[in-house]
């Protein structure tokens, strides 16, 4: 009898040309070498284990074999390199474990179709925990979040709530924040919470408002160290002025101070009066960092803070809802953070972005104005629609088009706000709207690029609203944002735009809603949000997301039963790598080189003698019935950080010019040869994502013609000017959901 020692079992398994991607079990140990290797195993059922052997050629084994369990299963080792973070890699939940084809169709005995991504997640507070800590219920919530070096803290109206990075919740949380903000003495419920970390001094800051009678203040907090558990610093600031008290605050630092903006609201008649930012020096040496505080609330008298009316002090400009720009990295020399607006300005055509510049911040501020054209990008003349959720008639409140947050890093300044499209698949439905900004406090301001983030891959005629955006290290932006739809209860997303090209990724759930909402407490106002919080972490530079989803209908109070959760993610999936989410690679002569997936590869192709062939996804390579490696193939196939960036994978020019063209998908281009403009029409048999890059000969992308977006089926056209091309052999390539197709361009000049 042929049988086998583990240890061979293992090298077969690593030369077998069958797979399954299987899910890791994080309680299984797990080995790390020297070489960083990960040793990992899974649980295979004996019976097909044997059938698996079988077609291998092998002998079956019997239930006394010393590889049996006494669950009558066989436990198979694999290893797997650990990926190193600080690359901006994760961890996958699949890995390729090989198997016969007849097994595929029993994926589900030991893997799933779609496992959950690695990350942290935690399940926050909900409605029903928050009045718990408070005593009466509350809506809306406002979730707002942050996160540190070892920890992320969230609040929401009247709780705050903090966690290792591990998901452990951290030592005295939740509290609420009357008693987390007690030695201030709040007169009552604080309202508008928000949470930031301080990158430069690596500390939380937090603020809230209180307005009681004619009492209008702003209560501020400082964590003395990056442990939230630990202790905090305390100032409050009296915002009475003139007989408005103070709402709607934005929050955000920069290397010397914190930037408090809000709007104020007639104390008797709630009118609209001014919108104005607080500036506070940090004071790292003597004052509130530094644990020095006053009872001083005074803005008039106390020198640690001053308030200003930017339109009034720049002597121009239009009074709106102000938005401080949270900043990163070194800041212009002399400049303090920019201050950002939105709100439909419009000159009855075209919408503006409107810049506050504040030069000397501490000393003798100083005030700048601009608008920016972003274009006609919306319905400023209309009101928001409510988004539509299924099951009620009732719909959930997106609020308006102020500016929600900004973001400066490395000179380029970025927004996010929520817009009514005229066209386009998001056309009469909020939508996110995203811009980013050259913006290097010597040169005026200037728009680089702006987009949407629309919930048609979520669903059909699906609203996204509350957005918030952050900016990592390489540039690239994450958005978090609520969505609902007629089929699609309320929930939490997240998006990547990428920073070159502004090509947005396929949406990321954070947490699906699960019941319809609603809970208006008689105010007719079925009110959600109103906003939400990306952050992204100071060590690893991913995302995080904190957002609110439709919890299990419960409570009923006055005939009323809608509840809300707040959820944080850690979005290890926002990561740009500028490929696919999903190839295949079926070509009967697979030509040597790497082929990457942001998510799933799959191939039923062969790879002739003498080739040398590497597939690479960070979630899952399947070797569907099929594929074949002959002899003297140098294969490899890795679960790895992929990186499409720079290069096209060489299969693109070298082989697959016709071959990737399916019978599904057909590009024509004419004229071809191409002189000057140039259509391209690209025919898909089904819905999908869809971006197109154009290559030279040598596979570096040229220009992106079409960034990624969600198209329908049919006919989808482009028309671009080729008269800054040379004479030369391009490739114009689509990357779609299901694989990638190309078709050869000739210039001439």
């Amino acid at each position: 009898m042929r049988t086998l020692s583990k240890l061979t079992i293992v090298l077969l398994l690593s030369c077998f040309s069958y797979s399954l991607a299987a899910q890791i079990d994080n309680s299984n140990p797990s080995i790390r070498n020297s070489n960083g290797v990960v040793r990992q195993q899974i649980e295979v059922p004996l019976e097909l284990y044997n059938r698996y052997l079988e077609e291998a050629g092998l002998d079956p084994i019997g239930s006394e074999s010393e590889l049996v369990t006494e669950n009558n299963t066989v436990i198979l080792s694999y290893e797997i390199p650990e990926i190193n973070k600080k690359k901006k890699a994760f961890m996958p939940t699949s890995v390729p474990v090989h198997q016969p084809h007849f097994l595929q169709k029993e994926l589900s005995l030991f893997s799933k179709e779609e496992t959950p991504t690695p990350g942290t997640f935690i399940n926050g507070l909900d409605f029903d925990q928050d009045a718990t800590n408070n005593g009466s219920y509350t809506i809306p919530p406002d979730p707002h979040g942050a996160v540190g070096t070892t920890h992320v803290c969230y609040v929401i109206n009247r709780s705050i709530d903090c966690y290792t990075k591990s998901g452990t919740q951290a030592v005295g949380y939740s509290q609420s924040l009357a008693n987390f903000f007690s030695p201030l003495s709040p007169e009552n419920s604080s309202f508008d919470p928000k949470i930031i970390w301080d990158q430069y001094e690596n500390r939380f800051v937090a603020v809230t408002l209180i307005r009681s009678g004619n009492i209008s203040r702003v209560l501020l907090a400082v964590s003395a160290t990056a442990d939230p558990s630990g202790t905090w610093y305390y100032q409050a600031i009296n915002t009475e002025d003139d007989g408005c008290w103070f709402d709607y605050p934005g929050l955000s630092v920069d290397e010397e101070a914190i930037y408090v903006t809000g709007n104020f609201f007639d104390l008797s008649s709630n009118f609209y009066c001014e919108s104005n930012v607080i500036i506070i020096d940090k004071g790292v040496n003597g004052g509130i960092y530094d644990g020095i505080t006053s009872s001083n609330e005074n803005i008039a008298t106390n020198s640690d803070f001053a308030m200003y009316n930017p339109v009034i002090e720049a002597g121009t400009g239009n009074s709106t809802t102000l938005q401080p720009t949270h900043m990163f990295g070194t800041t212009p020399t002399g400049k303090g953070a920019f201050i950002v607006s939105y709100s439909g300005i419009n000159n009855g055509t075209d919408e503006f972005l409107q810049i506050f510049t504040i030069d000397n911040p501490l000393t003798t501020p100083t005030f700048s104005h601009q608008y920016i054209n972003v274009g006609d990008i919306g319905n400023s003349g209309a009101g928001l629609p409510d988004a539509i959720q299924p099951v009620t008639s009732t719909r959930i409140e997106t609020n308006d088009r102020r500016a929600l947050n900004s973001v400066w890093r490395d000179g380029k300044l970025w927004v996010a706000a929520t817009i009514l499209p005229n066209i386009g698949v998001n056309a009469n439905q909020a939508t996110v709207y995203w811009a980013k900004l050259t913006a290097n406090g010597v040169n005026p301001v200037t728009l680089d690029m702006q987009g949407e983030v629309g919930g048609e891959d979520i669903a059909n005629g699906v609203a996204t609203f509350f957005p918030s955006i952050a900016v990592n290290a390489s540039g690239d932006a994450g958005i978090c944002f609520s969505a609902s739809g007629s089929s699609t209860f309320a929930g939490a997303y997240g998006a990547l735009v990428d920073g070159n090209t502004g090509a947005v990724q396929p949406t990321v759930t954070l947490q699906e809603g699960v019941a319809d909402y609603v809970r208006t407490f008689g105010s007719g106002r079925n009110r959600w949000g109103d906003y939400s919080k990306m952050s992204v972490d100071p060590v690893t530079e991913l995302f995080w997301g904190t957002n609110l989803a439709a919890a299990a209908k419960g409570t009923i109070l006055s005939g009323e039963d809608g509840r809300w959760q707040v959820f944080i993610k850690e979005f290890v999936e926002l990561v740009n790598s500028n490929c696919p989410g999903a190839i295949s690679v079926n070509d009967n002569a697979i030509a040597s080189g790497t082929y990457q997936a942001a998510n799933v590869l799959t191939s039923t192709g062969q790879i002739p003698g003498g080739r040398t062939v590497t597939f690479k996804a960070e979630q899952i390579v399947r070797l569907l019935p099929g594929f074949r490696a002959n002899n003297n193939t140098d294969f490899t196939a890795e679960i790895a950080a992929v990186n499409c960036t720079n290069a096209l994978p060489p299969t693109v020019v070298e082989e697959r010019t016709e071959a990737a063209v399916t019978e599904e998908t057909a590009i024509t281009i004419a004229p071809n040869p191409s002189v000057s403009e140039t259509t391209i029409t690209i025919q898909l048999i089904e819905d999908s994502h869809l971006t197109v890059q154009l290559y030279d000969a040598t596979g570096t992308s040229i220009k992106t013609l079409l960034p990624l977006a969600w198209a329908t089926k049919g006919d989808q056209v482009i028309h671009f000017d080729s008269r800054d091309l040379p004479t030369g052999i391009y490739f114009v390539v689509c990357r779609m959901d299901d694989g990638i197709s190309t078709k050869q361009l000739s210039v001439m000049r």
